[in-house]
């Protein structure tokens, strides 16, 4: 018994994000989870669906992780048969609704990984908001199973400096 007991809190820690401190109960991450980087490169990706449950809109502003040098809020964009990221200043989320950050869309370029994220880590990424609410979240780095249409060349990120 005890060792079921152990055995599902381990499975839970591993496959749902962990929020540590949230400055509003409003703001919720569900199903948030990073793509285990290629071998030899320092940029993946992070997903989750963004819940508002308050009254007000917020926008997500920045994005810090003790993990990655930096953080951007991108988008997929698909002209003229070309597919390309485009870095957003920002991501709105409205009041009692919520805006889905995944593969081939919406989604958080993490960029310059301190160490290779690989499946099976815990990851840290801190949400900012306008309202200055923050959502601080322990993720879980994860294999991507299945084909999407998200690149991660550097090249193809509009807007990287």
């Amino acid at each position: 018994m005890r060792r079921s007991a152990t055995f599902l809190a381990l499975l839970l820690l591993t496959s749902a994000p962990l929020v540590l401190f949230a400055d509003s109960q409003a703001l919720t991450a569900d199903d948030a989870w990073i793509r285990e980087a290629p071998p030899g490169t320092d940029t993946t990706a992070a997903y989750m669906a963004l819940e508002n449950a308050g009254d007000e809109d917020v926008t997500l502003v920045h994005v810090g992780s003790p993990d990655f040098g930096r953080v951007e809020i991108h988008q997929t964009v698909t002209e003229d048969g070309r597919t390309r990221m485009e870095k957003l200043d920002g991501l709105e989320i409205p009041a009692e609704s919520s805006v889905e950050l995944a593969p081939g869309g919406k989604h958080l370029m993490l960029l310059e990984a301190r160490e290779q994220p690989q499946a099976g880590q815990m990851l840290t990424l801190v949400l900012e908001f306008d309202d200055g609410s923050l959502l601080d979240l322990m993720m879980p780095v994860r294999q991507e199973t299945g084909r999407d249409d998200h690149d991660h060349h550097h090249e193809d990120h509009e807007g990287d400096a």
